[in-house]
This record gives C-alpha cells, sequence and structure tokens, in this order.
C-alpha cells in the first residue's frame, strides 16, 4: 500500500498541473455541494442523538426497526438521515449512535450494510434534473434505491443472529439527560466541523487521483482491455471510483435503455470507492467493513433491478435528455405506492414471524 501512495507523490511531482486542476475541481465541488448539503445534517443528527427526542423517536419506530432489521429503534435515527441527507451521513450516524452507546457493535455493523445511501439532493436534484433532465426518472431512481437499502436491511437482518436479540428491550440502552442545549449543539458543532473537513479531504485526494490515472491513460487502457471498449466502460471504470463522475458519464451516452438505467442505479447503489474511503475514515476501524461492502455491492445491484422493475411494471412516457423514452410518464408516483406497499408487506411477514416466536 505504500508502494501506491509513493506511485502518487511521483505523479504529482510529474504532473503538478494536472493534480492542482483535480484538487481545484474537488475544492469546488465541497464549497458548492458538499459543506451546504452535508454540514447542516452534520450537526442535526448528532444533536438529535444526545437529546431526549432520539429516546422518543426509538420507542415509536422500535416496532418498525426491530421485526423487519432485527435492531433497536434507534437505529432508525440512522437510517433516515442517511436517506434524507446522503452518503456519508449514514455511516457518521451509526458510529454516533455506538459511540453514544445507543446501539451494539453487532447492530452497527448491520445498519452500514443499509444505513449510508444516497440521498434525494443528488439523486433527484443532480442525476435526474441535472444529467438525465427528467425529475421523474430522479424520483424512479430515488425509490429504486430506497427499495434496495430496505432490502439489504432484510437480508443483512440475519447477520450474527445468534447474537442476544436486543431489539425490543429498550430499556437497557442508557436514556439522555436534561443538559444544556448551548453544550450540545457547541459540541455537534466542533464534531461536525472536523468531520466535513475529513469527508472533503477524501474528496480531494479522490479527485487528484483519479485525475493523475486519466493523465497517464489508466482509464484507456481499462476500456479497451477489460470492458473491449464498450459504449459504457468508461462510466462503469469512473463509477466505481467515483459515482458523480460514472452517472455523468453513463448519462451522456446514447439514448436511454433500460441497460443505461440499470448501469446508472448500479453506480448510485454501489457509492464510489470515494465514497467508501470517506465512510471508513469515519469508522476508524470500530466495525468489521465486511457487511458495509457486501451491503453496498448488492445495493447497487439491486437499485438498478428495481429501476428497470419499475419501468417495466408502470409503463408510462418520461422525457430526457436523450429523447422520450417510451411508455413512463408520472412513473414515481406509482413507484411511490409500490415502495409503500413493499413496506407493509415485508412488516407484516416480520411481525408475523415475530408473534409465532413469542
Amino acid at each position: 500500500m505504500g508502494a501506491l501512495f509513493f506511485i502518487i507523490a511521483i505523479l504529482i511531482a510529474l504532473f503538478p498541473q494536472n493534480a492542482i486542476y483535480g484538487g481545484m475541481e474537488a475544492l469546488k465541488t465541497c464549497a458548492n455541494v458538499i459543506i451546504p448539503s452535508l454540514f447542516p445534517f452534520f450537526i442535526c443528527t448528532r444533536v438529535i442523538i444526545k437529546t431526549p427526542i432520539s429516546d422518543k423517536t426509538a420507542k415509536l419506530l422500535s416496532p418498525i426497526m426491530g421485526p423487519l432489521f432485527n435492531l433497536n429503534g434507534y437505529s432508525s435515527i440512522a437510517f433516515f438521515s442517511g436517506i434524507l441527507s446522503g452518503y456519508p451521513q449514514g455511516a457518521k450516524a451509526v458510529v454516533t449512535l455506538y459511540e453514544e452507546g445507543k446501539c451494539t457493535k453487532t447492530e452497527c455493523e448491520r445498519m452500514l450494510a443499509f444505513c449510508n445511501n444516497s440521498g434525494p439532493l443528488f439523486i433527484i436534484g443532480a442525476v435526474g434534473a441535472g444529467i438525465l433532465k427528467s425529475p421523474a426518472l430522479g424520483h424512479v431512481l430515488y425509490i429504486a434505491h430506497l427499495l434496495a437499502a430496505v432490502t439489504c436491511g432484510i437480508i443483512f437482518r440475519f447477520y450474527k443472529r445468534r447474537d442476544k436479540n436486543i431489539f425490543g428491550k429498550m430499556d437497557i440502552f442508557p436514556k439522555n439527560k436534561k443538559t444544556n442545549f448551548g453544550i450540545i449543539f457547541s459540541e455537534s458543532v466542533s464534531d461536525s466541523v472536523i468531520t466535513i473537513l475529513i469527508v472533503c479531504g477524501y474528496i480531494v485526494f479522490m479527485s487528484v487521483f483519479l485525475t493523475l490515472l486519466e493523465k497517464i491513460g489508466a482509464f484507456f487502457i481499462l476500456e479497451k482491455y477489460i470492458f473491449q471498449s464498450s459504449p459504457f466502460s468508461k462510466g462503469i471504470i469512473r463509477g466505481f471510483f467515483e459515482v458523480s463522475l460514472g452517472v455523468k458519464t453513463l448519462g451522456s451516452v446514447g439514448k436511454l435503455s433500460l441497460l443505461k438505467l440499470f448501469l446508472i442505479g448500479l453506480c448510485i447503489g454501489w457509492g464510489g470507492l470515494s465514497v467508501h474511503f470517506q465512510s471508513l475514515g469515519l469508522i476508524k476501524g470500530k466495525f468489521s467493513p465486511k457487511t458495509y461492502f457486501i451491503g453496498k455491492a448488492l445495493s447497487g445491484l439491486f437499485t438498478g433491478l428495481y429501476s428497470v422493475l419499475i419501468l417495466k411494471i408502470f409503463p408510462i412516457a418520461i422525457k430526457t435528455s436523450a429523447g422520450t423514452y417510451p411508455d413512463i410518464k408520472d412513473t414515481w408516483q406509482k413507484s411511490l405506492a409500490l415502495l409503500a406497499y413493499y413496506l407493509v408487506f415485508m412488516l407484516s411477514l416480520r411481525l408475523i414471524s415475530y408473534i409465532k416466536e413469542k
């Protein structure tokens, strides 16, 4: 691993202008997108977890999180903050819950498999409205991503299932005491500043790294000899490293097709190595990364599959930057209903199973 960073240092010395360009582009992204969208969520999540409202939320949602995901009610904070804010807020919330004694190590490893997700700002705004010129298609991708997260959560409910089941025993976790709100807010801001700097640091480094790989022709070699110059190869390779770069590249290739939609969903669900490094930097070795990486790989697969499935089930027309895809308009509204039915159905199955076990 040290040799790799030695090579990167040499490349920076050989191509300083390219390295500076990559770093500057990343800093613009941090200033215009990452900090405004993530920093407030970091503060809010920290405040929620450290105040009594988290105890009430946990008690309210425990009957859902327990039967469905085999987790206690506090895990709902990580799940909802992840799907509303985006990468890597879910991972940060999991770490905070563990540090505050709200979840066990096994529960946190389960949560890492499905709570760290892309948010609506990126999927609906940047991908749907921005790249594909279709907010409706952005809604389809976002709902597919939610379905993928729920599916991964149900799969990983069986992870270390022999461990003590505590989702119905909320009283074993410490309750938040009434503390001066000014102290809580101040600590939350300080912690969030450090976290956002870590996230931006990873983004800058990965941007420089990818720019240098582009300069020396590494992507060209992969595209030509591994992917046999497929029109989607450039987007797949870039998406493996960085989600927004991959989705942007895929979005510019040809007309909309089910394969193209599947690959965009795959990139969104996978998240990219840049996001994974950010998340692992926040985890700091507290948990096994195994469930995290398996969960993200499955999330990518399920997001792509659900996106295609939704458009096959509800055929109505959507206008995109590449023209009109036949028969997919206003699909997101019906997709939302499908998501609701799916959640109710899976929750009912788990409740029946839980009652029988009792």
